[in-house]
């Protein structure tokens, strides 16, 4: 147990300071269970105790890693913790339509309707809608009796869900609703110092819910919950395939930052009475000061289904690390404020998880497998409900704890303690031990070779075809993109006769090679164009026009991709919204379709490398690009990190290619000195401390 929180909180292990604590039951507890189950709108009988989580031992444990965190850190290191709430108890929700026809409330805290669970909605008038409220006071106040206080409480985890696990559905317009109503004013009197953050969901409806809240570019910021709301929680999964958590909606994040940083300057501009009237009043009469641009952070990411010890494959296992550090270092990029691993320890299945909604986390707890037992097979835990069918496994058990050290990297001696600790946990402590609070996103991408076409980083001089391995991210649904020419595999495209832009995907189930091309439109949650399957009814088909001329400078043979599908329009770039963000507006920019007079909507096409590329950039070339590139950076100003582990700069270099990729760092442009010459291998993460 101390090694866990050690390697969890310590100053030799992760460092986490953010952590989020359910306010009650979720999936991943062992059976649902809330601090208020008979019906009193008064509250009269809520648990003040909330013995369920003392009695299961959370309670315990998150004083234990509050401890850890303050005494291995640098003076004034705190553990921040976010409360989020799954469901309400079920008398205050809304009948199911499977629920008895005469039925008044739910009869389980499992599952909602939409668009609105709660009882009498969230008008004012609402009797459960204030219990509800009042019930976040309650708890807040409950773990602070144990010693322990919130910074912040999200609304609700995932309101535009229908999951089969605990759950309350809000749209934005009831969120606002109960935040305005009821939670803004309930928690202003009894915590006024904690933070609300709405949305607390996938980043494909985040900038659509949020203008409810703050306007657009130029729109109203009159939303009555305005006042009460210091920002919005991100989840990372996408709603299409979960082999895309992680890897969608970065421009919507883009967006958003955008939208936070308007809001911040609208309520600055705005004149003292609507200070008054958006942010409240201080005792003096005063408005609020020292506005601040509202907070984003990044409250759940987890990998389904199941965890790497029970599949039993390290690439698996390596390719979810891969696909953690690159969302983390995106998300960061974007303007996120931090990241909440969603499981930082499971059993062997990714449980508990009482709906056998299983998933994966940085360590596994094996006690079974402790030096001095058995080292047998583990019988299924009482507490899962999970139990194994024909032809099903948990592979790691099956193996010794020696050849778990050789095949999967498993360390012998924390194997010895009961813990596996997977390759997620050391590409997390890459960034979460030297990126630590108070460290900003300093504008760094990895751009093109100065040796251009004929030299790119994954196909140096002399290599024939593009570098990297096989795209494996390259499916449908996933954001076509624009980043500087690195002459991988997720850059080379192919012109089919049919009048598609194609690309060839390696599919490691069925373990074979399948085709994937642009869609004809641009998604609309999402913004851009996503990759279809070819041939299908949403593949976009083009002619491809020459066009004699000079772009950008450059005297060039360009072409246009004009659509047979949508009259007039012709393939282009959406530029970012928030300049890219760090990594800038070649950092991500998405395909889309443009009026064929647009100048993004000239290309080059090499037939010999498939690089489809643009000059459009002021600040250099880019590729279109499945996704996102192998190779990524990110870059952090360290110099307000207290203590003597603030160094100057942070960079963290990730390579998910299979190939090893040499670099250079400079400070301004492709003509400075270096200041580092170095090589990172294949499939590998380094930070370096400047």
């Amino acid at each position: 147990r101390d090694r866990v929180l050690e390697l969890l909180y310590g100053d030799s292990g992760l460092g986490y300071t953010l952590g989020r604590v359910p306010m009650g039951s979720c999936d991943f507890s062992v059976s649902s269970y809330n601090f208020a189950d008979k019906e009193d709108l008064t509250l009269s009988n809520f648990d003040t105790s909330v013995q369920r989580d003392y009695d299961n031992g959370m309670i315990d444990m998150i004083k234990s890693a509050i401890y850890v965190t303050q005494h291995s850190w640098e003076e004034g290191t705190e553990l921040s913790l976010v409360a989020s709430p799954w469901s309400p108890p079920a008398w205050m929700k809304q009948p199911l339509p499977t629920d008895p026809f005469d039925a008044t409330h739910a009869r389980t805290m499992e599952q909602t309707v939409l668009p609105e669970c709660l009882r009498e909605g969230t008008s004012p008038q609402s009797r459960y809608a204030r219990a509800w409220a009042q019930y976040f006071s309650e708890f807040i106040s409950a773990y602070k009796g144990h010693g322990i206080d919130f910074w912040a409480v999200t609304v609700q985890n995932e309101p535009l869900s229908l999951p089969k696990f605990e759950a309350c559905g809000h749209d934005k317009t009831t969120e606002e609703e109960f935040v305005t109503n009821h939670l803004g004013p309930v928690l202003e009197e009894d915590h006024p110092n904690i933070k609300i953050l709405a949305y607390d969901t996938n980043k494909d409806q985040c900038v659509d819910f949020m203008e409810h809240f703050w306007g657009g570019d130029s729109g109203p910021i009159e939303a009555a919950a305005t006042k009460y709301i210091d920002g919005a929680a991100l989840h990372w999964y996408s709603r299409l395939h979960p082999d895309l958590d992680g890897g969608e909606g970065a421009p919507n994040m883009h967006r958003l930052k955008a939208l936070a940083s308007q809001h911040g300057l609208n309520v600055q501009d705005a004149t003292e009475d609507k200070k008054r009237r958006l942010l409240g009043e201080k005792p003096e009469g005063k408005a609020k000061e020292d506005v601040k641009e509202p907070i984003l952070l990044d409250t759940e990411a987890t990998h389904c289904v199941s965890t790497g010890y029970a599949i039993g494959n390290l690439r698996t296992s390596w390719q979810r690390a891969e696909r953690s550090a690159h969302a983390i270092l995106s998300q960061l990029a974007a303007g996120s404020n931090g990241w909440i691993e969603w499981n930082m320890m499971l059993d062997p299945f990714g449980g508990p998880n009482h709906v056998e909604n299983f998933c994966d986390a940085p360590l596994v707890a094996v006690p079974h497998r402790a030096e001095g037992l058995s080292d047998f097979i583990q019988p299924v835990p009482s507490f899962e409900k999970h139990q194994l069918q024909d032809g099903e496994s948990i592979k790691g058990e099956y193996e010794t704890k020696f050849s778990l050290s050789i095949t999967m990297g498993y360390p012998m001696s924390l194997m010895n303690l009961g813990v596996v600790v997977q390759p997620m946990y050391y590409y997390m402590g890459h960034i979460s031990r030297h990126v630590r609070p108070g460290s900003r996103p300093l504008k760094a991408i990895v751009d093109e070779s100065t040796g251009g076409i004929s030299s790119r980083t994954f196909r140096p001089t002399g290599r024939i075809g593009s570098g990297g391995g096989y795209n494996t991210i390259a499916r449908d649904g996933t954001e076509v993109t624009f980043w500087p020419c690195e002459g991988s595999t997720r850059q080379s495209w192919s012109f089919s006769i049919a009048g598609e832009l194609q690309m060839v995907q390696y599919n490691r189930k069925r373990g074979s090679m399948e085709c994937v091309s642009l869609a004809a439109v641009a998604d609309p949650d999402l913004g851009g164009i996503l990759l279809t399957q070819c041939g299908g009814p949403d593949s976009g088909l083009y002619d491809m026009v020459a066009v004699e001329g000079s772009f950008g400078g450059t005297a060039k043979n360009l072409v246009k991709f004009r659509s047979r599908k949508v009259p007039d329009t012709c393939l282009g770039i959406r530029t970012l919204a928030n300049d890219g963000g760090s990594y800038g507006p070649r950092g991500g920019a998405q395909a889309t379709m443009l009026p064929c007079e647009d100048k993004s909507t000239m290309w080059s096409l090499s037939t010999e490398t498939g690089e489809v590329s643009s000059t459009y950039f002021a600040q250099g070339d880019v590729c279109m690009t499945t996704g996102w590139p192998f190779l990524q950076a990110g870059v952090f100003d360290t110099t307000e990190v207290p203590g003597e582990r603030g160094n100057k700069m942070t960079m963290v270099v990730l390579n998910e290619s299979e190939d090893d990729a040499a670099f250079v760092v400079r400070a301004n442009d492709k003509k400075s000195s270096p200041l580092l010459k170095s090589t990172i291998p294949a499939h590998s993460i380094q930070t370096f401390l400047i």
